[in-house]
Protein backbone atom coordinates (compact mmCIF):
# COMPACT_ATOMS: atom_id res chain seq x y z
CA UNK A 1 0.00 0.00 0.00
CA UNK A 2 1.30 3.53 -0.41
CA UNK A 3 0.01 7.22 -0.16
CA UNK A 4 -1.37 9.16 -3.81
CA UNK A 5 -1.85 12.96 -3.47
CA UNK A 6 -4.94 13.88 -5.96
CA UNK A 7 -6.36 17.60 -6.51
CA UNK A 8 -9.73 18.07 -8.09
CA UNK A 9 -10.42 19.00 -11.43
CA UNK A 10 -13.91 20.66 -11.00
CA UNK A 11 -15.13 16.41 -12.84
CA UNK A 12 -12.33 14.05 -11.35
CA UNK A 13 -9.19 13.49 -9.21
CA UNK A 14 -6.04 13.78 -10.66
CA UNK A 15 -2.98 12.23 -9.44
CA UNK A 16 0.08 14.48 -8.61
CA UNK A 17 3.17 13.25 -10.05
CA UNK A 18 5.50 10.64 -8.08
CA UNK A 19 8.13 13.38 -7.66
CA UNK A 20 5.45 15.82 -6.15
CA UNK A 21 4.24 13.34 -3.95
CA UNK A 22 7.59 11.71 -2.69
CA UNK A 23 8.31 15.99 -1.46
CA UNK A 24 4.87 15.89 -0.13
CA UNK A 25 4.66 13.05 2.34
CA UNK A 26 8.56 14.18 3.63
CA UNK A 27 7.35 17.62 4.80
CA UNK A 28 3.75 16.26 5.72
CA UNK A 29 6.05 13.61 7.87
CA UNK A 30 7.65 16.48 9.48
CA UNK A 31 4.52 18.30 10.08
CA UNK A 32 4.84 21.25 7.46
CA UNK A 33 0.99 23.17 7.22
CA UNK A 34 2.33 25.23 3.89
CA UNK A 35 3.87 22.90 1.29
CA UNK A 36 5.29 24.28 -2.28
CA UNK A 37 3.70 22.04 -5.33
CA UNK A 38 5.90 24.43 -7.69
CA UNK A 39 6.43 28.06 -8.57
CA UNK A 40 2.72 29.28 -8.36
CA UNK A 41 1.20 26.97 -6.42
CA UNK A 42 1.30 25.75 -3.09
CA UNK A 43 -0.60 23.36 -0.27
CA UNK A 44 -2.54 24.84 2.51
CA UNK A 45 -2.68 21.90 5.30
CA UNK A 46 -3.92 24.53 8.33
CA UNK A 47 -8.23 24.02 7.53
CA UNK A 48 -9.64 21.10 9.32
CA UNK A 49 -12.14 18.80 7.33
CA UNK A 50 -14.77 21.28 7.97
CA UNK A 51 -13.27 23.71 6.83
CA UNK A 52 -11.89 22.06 3.75
CA UNK A 53 -15.04 20.81 3.17
CA UNK A 54 -16.51 24.36 3.50
CA UNK A 55 -14.53 26.30 0.85
CA UNK A 56 -16.60 23.50 -2.14
CA UNK A 57 -20.01 23.05 -2.60
CA UNK A 58 -20.19 19.28 -3.54
CA UNK A 59 -16.75 18.23 -2.01
CA UNK A 60 -16.70 15.43 0.90
CA UNK A 61 -14.54 13.16 -0.14
CA UNK A 62 -13.35 11.30 3.42
CA UNK A 63 -9.41 11.71 2.33
CA UNK A 64 -9.50 15.86 2.20
CA UNK A 65 -6.36 17.09 3.67
CA UNK A 66 -6.08 20.48 2.22
CA UNK A 67 -6.54 23.08 -0.56
CA UNK A 68 -4.03 23.77 -3.37
CA UNK A 69 -3.83 27.76 -3.55
CA UNK A 70 -1.80 30.13 -6.29
CA UNK A 71 0.39 32.14 -4.46
CA UNK A 72 -0.78 35.49 -6.71
CA UNK A 73 -4.11 34.91 -5.41
CA UNK A 74 -5.25 32.64 -2.86
CA UNK A 75 -8.57 32.42 -3.66
CA UNK A 76 -7.81 30.12 -6.47
CA UNK A 77 -7.99 26.86 -4.57
CA UNK A 78 -8.09 23.54 -5.53
CA UNK A 79 -9.88 20.55 -3.26
CA UNK A 80 -6.42 18.02 -2.44
CA UNK A 81 -6.58 14.51 -1.13
CA UNK A 82 -4.65 12.22 0.31
CA UNK A 83 -5.65 8.78 0.04
CA UNK A 84 -4.17 5.00 0.62
CA UNK A 85 -4.12 3.26 -2.64
CA UNK A 86 -2.92 -0.33 -3.26
CA UNK A 87 0.63 -0.92 -4.84
CA UNK A 88 0.14 -4.16 -6.55
CA UNK A 89 -1.47 -3.45 -9.75
CA UNK A 90 0.60 -5.71 -11.28
CA UNK A 91 -0.22 -8.39 -9.49
CA UNK A 92 -0.95 -12.25 -11.56
CA UNK A 93 0.47 -10.15 -14.39
CA UNK A 94 3.90 -12.04 -16.09
CA UNK A 95 6.37 -9.47 -18.15
CA UNK A 96 9.68 -11.24 -19.97
CA UNK A 97 11.87 -9.02 -21.93
CA UNK A 98 12.37 -9.54 -25.96
CA UNK A 99 16.37 -10.14 -25.32
CA UNK A 100 15.46 -13.30 -22.72
CA UNK A 101 12.60 -14.38 -25.05
CA UNK A 102 15.93 -14.71 -27.64
CA UNK A 103 18.17 -16.28 -25.03
CA UNK A 104 20.45 -13.40 -24.43
CA UNK A 105 21.10 -12.04 -20.95
CA UNK A 106 19.08 -8.68 -20.35
CA UNK A 107 20.96 -7.15 -17.59
CA UNK A 108 21.64 -3.04 -18.45
CA UNK A 109 20.74 -0.53 -15.49
CA UNK A 110 17.75 0.64 -17.66
CA UNK A 111 16.23 -2.93 -17.64
CA UNK A 112 17.08 -3.83 -13.66
CA UNK A 113 15.07 -0.38 -12.73
CA UNK A 114 12.07 -2.07 -14.88
CA UNK A 115 12.53 -5.33 -13.36
CA UNK A 116 12.67 -3.98 -9.66
CA UNK A 117 9.30 -1.56 -10.44
CA UNK A 118 7.60 -4.49 -11.98
CA UNK A 119 8.06 -6.48 -8.77
CA UNK A 120 7.41 -3.52 -6.60
CA UNK A 121 4.22 -3.38 -7.81
CA UNK A 122 3.82 -7.54 -7.39
CA UNK A 123 4.61 -8.92 -10.69
CA UNK A 124 6.38 -11.18 -11.87
CA UNK A 125 9.44 -11.70 -14.10
CA UNK A 126 10.01 -14.60 -16.76
CA UNK A 127 13.46 -15.65 -18.14
CA UNK A 128 12.01 -17.68 -21.00
CA UNK A 129 8.43 -18.56 -22.75
CA UNK A 130 7.90 -21.63 -23.00
CA UNK A 131 3.67 -22.00 -23.39
CA UNK A 132 3.41 -23.74 -20.20
CA UNK A 133 3.14 -20.43 -18.24
CA UNK A 134 1.85 -18.02 -20.16
CA UNK A 135 3.61 -14.86 -20.12
CA UNK A 136 1.54 -11.50 -20.60
CA UNK A 137 3.84 -8.77 -21.92
CA UNK A 138 7.06 -9.18 -23.70
CA UNK A 139 9.07 -5.99 -23.47
CA UNK A 140 10.96 -4.27 -26.34
CA UNK A 141 14.16 -1.86 -25.39
CA UNK A 142 14.73 1.17 -28.07
CA UNK A 143 17.60 -0.88 -29.63
CA UNK A 144 15.09 -4.08 -30.09
CA UNK A 145 13.23 -2.68 -32.13
CA UNK A 146 15.56 -1.55 -34.79
CA UNK A 147 17.00 -4.56 -36.13
CA UNK A 148 19.43 -5.12 -38.83
CA UNK A 149 17.03 -8.44 -40.08
CA UNK A 150 13.53 -7.05 -40.40
CA UNK A 151 12.34 -10.39 -41.67
CA UNK A 152 13.87 -12.30 -38.35
CA UNK A 153 12.29 -10.09 -36.33
CA UNK A 154 8.94 -10.06 -37.31
CA UNK A 155 9.10 -13.86 -37.34
CA UNK A 156 10.08 -13.50 -33.85
CA UNK A 157 7.78 -10.78 -33.23
CA UNK A 158 4.86 -13.40 -34.98
CA UNK A 159 5.65 -15.99 -32.31
CA UNK A 160 5.69 -13.95 -29.41
CA UNK A 161 2.41 -12.99 -30.88
CA UNK A 162 1.67 -16.90 -31.21
CA UNK A 163 1.99 -17.43 -27.05
CA UNK A 164 -0.58 -15.05 -26.86
CA UNK A 165 1.50 -12.26 -24.93
CA UNK A 166 1.42 -8.86 -26.30
CA UNK A 167 4.99 -7.27 -27.23
CA UNK A 168 5.38 -3.98 -25.61
CA UNK A 169 8.04 -1.18 -25.34
CA UNK A 170 9.27 -1.01 -22.46
CA UNK A 171 7.79 2.89 -21.54
CA UNK A 172 4.47 0.78 -20.82
CA UNK A 173 6.14 0.18 -17.40
CA UNK A 174 6.83 3.52 -16.82
CA UNK A 175 3.74 4.71 -17.88
CA UNK A 176 1.39 2.34 -15.52
CA UNK A 177 3.65 3.20 -12.69
CA UNK A 178 2.60 6.89 -13.09
CA UNK A 179 -1.10 6.07 -13.38
CA UNK A 180 -0.75 3.76 -10.51
CA UNK A 181 -2.73 0.92 -12.91
CA UNK A 182 -2.26 -0.87 -15.95
CA UNK A 183 -2.80 1.64 -18.72
CA UNK A 184 -3.84 0.56 -22.48
CA UNK A 185 -1.41 -0.56 -24.79
CA UNK A 186 -1.90 0.57 -27.80
CA UNK A 187 0.58 4.07 -27.56
CA UNK A 188 3.60 1.06 -26.36
CA UNK A 189 2.32 -1.86 -28.79
CA UNK A 190 5.43 -3.18 -30.99
CA UNK A 191 4.90 -3.63 -34.80
CA UNK A 192 5.90 -5.66 -37.76
CA UNK A 193 8.84 -3.59 -39.87
CA UNK A 194 7.95 -3.41 -43.61
CA UNK A 195 10.12 -5.70 -45.74
CA UNK A 196 10.91 -4.40 -49.21
CA UNK A 197 8.90 -6.13 -52.11
CA UNK A 198 9.85 -9.39 -53.46
CA UNK A 199 8.80 -11.21 -56.64
CA UNK A 200 6.41 -13.30 -55.93
CA UNK A 201 5.77 -16.79 -57.49
CA UNK A 202 2.68 -16.99 -60.17
CA UNK A 203 1.84 -20.43 -60.44
CA UNK A 204 -1.70 -21.37 -59.56
CA UNK A 205 -2.34 -17.60 -58.59
CA UNK A 206 -5.98 -17.38 -58.29
CA UNK A 207 -5.45 -13.23 -56.93
CA UNK A 208 -8.19 -11.05 -55.62
CA UNK A 209 -6.39 -7.63 -54.85
CA UNK A 210 -7.63 -5.29 -52.51
CA UNK A 211 -6.69 -1.73 -52.21
CA UNK A 212 -5.79 -0.52 -49.16
CA UNK A 213 -4.21 3.11 -48.42
CA UNK A 214 -0.84 2.48 -47.77
CA UNK A 215 -1.36 3.96 -44.16
CA UNK A 216 -2.84 1.62 -43.11
CA UNK A 217 -0.88 -0.99 -44.11
CA UNK A 218 1.01 -1.47 -40.96
CA UNK A 219 -2.41 -2.85 -38.92
CA UNK A 220 -3.78 -4.67 -41.84
CA UNK A 221 -5.02 -8.09 -40.53
CA UNK A 222 -2.50 -11.16 -41.74
CA UNK A 223 -3.47 -13.06 -44.97
CA UNK A 224 -4.13 -16.85 -44.00
CA UNK A 225 -4.82 -20.05 -45.49
CA UNK A 226 -7.69 -22.21 -44.00
CA UNK A 227 -9.55 -25.15 -44.25
CA UNK A 228 -12.65 -26.84 -42.09
CA UNK A 229 -12.54 -30.46 -41.50
CA UNK A 230 -16.13 -30.44 -44.08
CA UNK A 231 -15.57 -28.16 -47.01
CA UNK A 232 -11.88 -27.43 -46.80
CA UNK A 233 -12.48 -24.26 -48.18
CA UNK A 234 -8.91 -21.85 -48.00
CA UNK A 235 -7.18 -18.93 -48.24
CA UNK A 236 -3.57 -19.07 -48.67
CA UNK A 237 -0.73 -16.34 -47.72
CA UNK A 238 1.16 -14.39 -50.56
CA UNK A 239 4.77 -15.18 -51.47
CA UNK A 240 7.51 -15.47 -48.90
CA UNK A 241 10.29 -12.74 -48.85
CA UNK A 242 13.43 -14.78 -50.08
CA UNK A 243 16.21 -11.84 -50.05
CA UNK A 244 19.00 -12.98 -47.56
CA UNK A 245 18.31 -9.17 -45.63
CA UNK A 246 15.96 -7.04 -46.29
CA UNK A 247 16.64 -3.61 -44.86
CA UNK A 248 14.46 -0.39 -45.22
CA UNK A 249 14.91 2.48 -44.36
CA UNK A 250 12.25 5.41 -43.29
CA UNK A 251 11.09 7.16 -46.05
CA UNK A 252 10.17 10.95 -45.01
CA UNK A 253 7.02 11.60 -46.88
CA UNK A 254 3.85 13.86 -45.83
CA UNK A 255 1.30 12.52 -48.25
CA UNK A 256 -0.82 10.56 -46.06
CA UNK A 257 -1.06 13.16 -42.78
CA UNK A 258 -4.85 13.49 -43.94
CA UNK A 259 -7.93 15.51 -42.53
CA UNK A 260 -9.93 12.83 -40.54
CA UNK A 261 -6.86 10.79 -39.65
CA UNK A 262 -5.42 9.52 -36.34
CA UNK A 263 -1.95 9.19 -34.89
CA UNK A 264 -1.24 7.69 -31.24
CA UNK A 265 1.92 7.67 -30.05
CA UNK A 266 3.66 8.98 -26.81
CA UNK A 267 5.05 12.51 -25.51
CA UNK A 268 8.46 11.56 -22.96
CA UNK A 269 11.62 13.37 -21.18
CA UNK A 270 13.54 11.38 -19.24
CA UNK A 271 11.22 11.12 -16.39
CA UNK A 272 8.36 10.72 -17.94
CA UNK A 273 5.72 9.58 -20.28
CA UNK A 274 2.29 11.12 -21.44
CA UNK A 275 0.20 8.60 -24.19
CA UNK A 276 -1.19 10.81 -26.49
CA UNK A 277 -3.53 11.02 -29.76
CA UNK A 278 -3.53 13.33 -32.48
CA UNK A 279 -6.78 13.47 -34.58
CA UNK A 280 -6.31 15.63 -37.90
CA UNK A 281 -9.72 17.68 -38.83
CA UNK A 282 -8.42 19.15 -41.67
CA UNK A 283 -5.72 19.65 -44.62
CA UNK A 284 -5.57 22.37 -46.76
CA UNK A 285 -3.69 23.78 -49.50
CA UNK A 286 -1.98 27.05 -48.66
CA UNK A 287 -3.20 29.54 -51.40
CA UNK A 288 -0.47 31.90 -50.03
CA UNK A 289 2.66 29.77 -49.69
CA UNK A 290 2.95 26.89 -53.04
CA UNK A 291 3.63 23.60 -51.64
CA UNK A 292 2.38 23.99 -48.12
CA UNK A 293 -0.55 22.72 -46.58
CA UNK A 294 -2.78 24.22 -43.41
CA UNK A 295 -3.37 21.60 -40.99
CA UNK A 296 -5.82 21.70 -38.16
CA UNK A 297 -6.66 19.46 -35.55
CA UNK A 298 -7.05 18.04 -32.02
CA UNK A 299 -4.29 16.27 -28.76
CA UNK A 300 -5.80 13.74 -26.62
CA UNK A 301 -3.65 13.09 -23.36
CA UNK A 302 -5.70 10.68 -21.24
CA UNK A 303 -3.20 10.80 -18.78
CA UNK A 304 -3.60 14.43 -17.93
CA UNK A 305 -7.42 14.25 -16.65
CA UNK A 306 -8.51 12.70 -19.95
CA UNK A 307 -7.18 17.17 -21.85
CA UNK A 308 -8.06 17.65 -25.37
CA UNK A 309 -6.21 20.58 -26.90
CA UNK A 310 -6.32 22.24 -30.30
CA UNK A 311 -3.43 22.89 -32.58
CA UNK A 312 -3.12 24.47 -35.84
CA UNK A 313 0.10 24.43 -38.20
CA UNK A 314 1.69 23.68 -41.59
CA UNK A 315 2.98 20.39 -43.21
CA UNK A 316 5.92 21.03 -45.92
CA UNK A 317 6.60 18.01 -47.67
CA UNK A 318 7.32 16.03 -44.69
CA UNK A 319 7.90 18.79 -42.36
CA UNK A 320 5.12 19.55 -40.33
CA UNK A 321 5.22 22.32 -37.55
CA UNK A 322 2.72 22.59 -34.90
CA UNK A 323 1.01 24.93 -32.62
CA UNK A 324 -0.85 23.51 -29.42
CA UNK A 325 -2.97 26.96 -28.76
CA UNK A 326 -6.61 26.41 -26.78
CA UNK A 327 -7.53 23.52 -23.95
CA UNK A 328 -10.88 22.48 -25.20
CA UNK A 329 -11.16 19.75 -22.15
CA UNK A 330 -9.29 19.29 -18.77
CA UNK A 331 -7.69 21.67 -16.04
CA UNK A 332 -5.66 24.48 -17.23
CA UNK A 333 -3.52 23.92 -14.07
CA UNK A 334 -1.98 21.11 -15.41
CA UNK A 335 -1.71 22.15 -19.39
CA UNK A 336 0.50 24.82 -20.26
CA UNK A 337 0.08 26.48 -23.39
CA UNK A 338 1.08 27.48 -26.06
CA UNK A 339 3.65 25.03 -27.17
CA UNK A 340 5.37 24.42 -30.41
CA UNK A 341 5.84 20.72 -32.27
CA UNK A 342 8.33 20.40 -34.99
CA UNK A 343 8.37 16.93 -36.26
CA UNK A 344 8.49 14.85 -39.55
CA UNK A 345 6.65 12.67 -41.23
CA UNK A 346 7.47 9.20 -42.51
CA UNK A 347 4.65 8.02 -44.25
CA UNK A 348 2.75 6.32 -41.46
CA UNK A 349 5.05 7.25 -38.72
CA UNK A 350 5.72 10.64 -36.99
CA UNK A 351 8.80 11.76 -34.93
CA UNK A 352 9.35 15.37 -32.99
CA UNK A 353 10.27 17.37 -30.61
CA UNK A 354 8.24 19.81 -28.25
CA UNK A 355 10.53 21.86 -25.78
CA UNK A 356 12.59 19.37 -24.15
CA UNK A 357 10.57 16.24 -24.95
CA UNK A 358 10.17 13.92 -27.64
CA UNK A 359 7.27 12.38 -29.51
CA UNK A 360 6.61 9.38 -31.64
CA UNK A 361 3.45 8.36 -33.36
CA UNK A 362 2.13 5.49 -35.39
CA UNK A 363 -1.35 6.29 -37.89
CA UNK A 364 -3.94 4.28 -35.98
CA UNK A 365 -6.93 5.20 -38.37
CA UNK A 366 -7.05 5.99 -41.76
CA UNK A 367 -9.15 9.00 -43.33
CA UNK A 368 -12.59 7.07 -45.11
CA UNK A 369 -12.44 6.66 -49.03
CA UNK A 370 -15.08 9.57 -49.39
CA UNK A 371 -11.77 11.68 -48.56
CA UNK A 372 -9.29 10.75 -50.63
CA UNK A 373 -7.69 12.83 -52.40
CA UNK A 374 -6.27 13.21 -56.37
CA UNK A 375 -3.01 11.28 -56.92
CA UNK A 376 -2.88 9.58 -53.70
CA UNK A 377 -1.10 6.56 -53.45
CA UNK A 378 -2.30 3.19 -52.77
CA UNK A 379 -1.04 -0.93 -52.50
CA UNK A 380 -2.44 -3.93 -52.73
CA UNK A 381 -2.02 -7.69 -51.72
CA UNK A 382 -2.28 -10.31 -54.03
CA UNK A 383 -4.21 -13.45 -51.73
CA UNK A 384 -3.72 -16.88 -53.15
CA UNK A 385 -6.72 -19.35 -51.93
CA UNK A 386 -5.67 -23.24 -52.02
CA UNK A 387 -6.86 -26.17 -50.52
CA UNK A 388 -4.71 -27.95 -47.66
CA UNK A 389 -5.21 -31.61 -45.73
CA UNK A 390 -3.62 -30.90 -42.20
CA UNK A 391 -2.52 -35.26 -41.23
CA UNK A 392 -1.18 -35.86 -37.68
CA UNK A 393 1.26 -39.36 -37.81
CA UNK A 394 3.09 -39.26 -34.56
CA UNK A 395 3.84 -37.91 -31.29
CA UNK A 396 7.04 -37.53 -29.54
CA UNK A 397 7.55 -40.36 -26.84
CA UNK A 398 9.53 -37.50 -24.44
CA UNK A 399 7.16 -34.80 -24.66
CA UNK A 400 3.58 -35.48 -26.36
CA UNK A 401 3.44 -31.63 -26.80
CA UNK A 402 5.79 -32.26 -30.28
CA UNK A 403 4.06 -33.92 -33.22
CA UNK A 404 4.92 -35.01 -37.11
CA UNK A 405 3.03 -35.05 -39.83
CA UNK A 406 2.03 -33.89 -43.19
CA UNK A 407 0.36 -31.07 -45.22
CA UNK A 408 -0.97 -31.63 -48.47
CA UNK A 409 -1.66 -29.38 -51.16
CA UNK A 410 -4.34 -30.46 -53.74
CA UNK A 411 -4.15 -27.52 -55.75
CA UNK A 412 -0.21 -28.28 -56.06
CA UNK A 413 -0.44 -31.67 -58.19
CA UNK A 414 -0.80 -33.08 -54.55
CA UNK A 415 2.53 -31.96 -53.27
CA UNK A 416 3.28 -32.97 -49.63
CA UNK A 417 5.60 -31.29 -47.32
CA UNK A 418 6.57 -33.18 -43.79
CA UNK A 419 6.38 -30.72 -40.80
CA UNK A 420 7.60 -31.00 -37.35
CA UNK A 421 5.46 -28.52 -34.79
CA UNK A 422 4.70 -28.05 -30.74
CA UNK A 423 1.41 -28.07 -29.75
CA UNK A 424 -0.25 -25.54 -27.60
CA UNK A 425 -3.82 -24.59 -26.21
CA UNK A 426 -4.97 -23.00 -29.95
CA UNK A 427 -2.03 -23.25 -32.21
CA UNK A 428 0.78 -25.66 -33.35
CA UNK A 429 3.62 -23.68 -34.01
CA UNK A 430 5.82 -25.03 -36.76
CA UNK A 431 9.39 -25.94 -36.17
CA UNK A 432 10.70 -27.58 -39.51
CA UNK A 433 8.64 -27.88 -42.81
CA UNK A 434 10.29 -30.01 -45.81
CA UNK A 435 8.77 -30.10 -49.19
CA UNK A 436 9.24 -33.07 -51.46
CA UNK A 437 9.62 -33.60 -55.06
CA UNK A 438 6.17 -31.76 -55.77
CA UNK A 439 6.64 -27.95 -54.51
CA UNK A 440 3.39 -26.46 -52.54
CA UNK A 441 2.82 -22.78 -52.02
CA UNK A 442 5.91 -20.41 -50.86
CA UNK A 443 5.91 -20.69 -47.15
CA UNK A 444 7.43 -18.44 -45.11
CA UNK A 445 10.67 -19.64 -42.97
CA UNK A 446 9.80 -21.79 -39.58
CA UNK A 447 8.54 -20.85 -37.31
CA UNK A 448 4.97 -19.96 -38.56
CA UNK A 449 1.60 -21.16 -36.96
CA UNK A 450 -1.46 -22.96 -37.72
CA UNK A 451 -4.20 -21.88 -35.30
CA UNK A 452 -7.22 -23.94 -34.27
CA UNK A 453 -10.48 -22.32 -34.42
CA UNK A 454 -13.65 -23.48 -34.04
CA UNK A 455 -17.32 -22.76 -36.48
CA UNK A 456 -20.71 -22.58 -34.66
CA UNK A 457 -20.90 -26.29 -35.09
CA UNK A 458 -17.61 -26.95 -33.04
CA UNK A 459 -15.91 -28.40 -36.27
CA UNK A 460 -11.84 -27.18 -35.90
CA UNK A 461 -10.85 -24.90 -38.78
CA UNK A 462 -7.09 -24.84 -38.81
CA UNK A 463 -5.57 -21.61 -40.42
CA UNK A 464 -2.13 -21.03 -41.32
CA UNK A 465 -0.94 -17.28 -40.92
CA UNK A 466 2.06 -16.44 -43.22
CA UNK A 467 3.35 -12.26 -43.33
Amino acid sequence: MGWIWYWYNDQIWIPFDQKAIDGFEQEHAKGSKTIKVDGQRYLDLTLSYTDIVSNFNSITDKDLIGIQRRYDDPMKRRAVKRTLVADDFFKGIRFCSYQSYLGTSKSSKEYLAIVDEIREYKGKISTSITGKVKVDYVLYSKSDVTPTDEAEFNKYLSAVEGYNSEPVLEEFVAACVKAKKVVDTTPFLVKKKKLAPVKKSSSNLKSAVAAAPVTVAAVAPPTTTTTTSKSKTTTAAPAKDTSSKSKSKKTADGAYFLGESEWMGVCKSDDDVYPMTIKVESVEADTKNAGTSIVNGTIHWPTMSDAITKFKGTLKGHELKMEEYELVQGNDDEIELPNNYEASVYTDEIEGKVDDMTFSLKLTKSPPVSVLRLNSVYKGKATQYDNFKLRIESRDTTTTQIVHGEIEWPDYDNAIAIFKGKVHDNHIEVLKYDEGKVFGPEIAQCPFLIKVSYDDKLKPIFTIELD
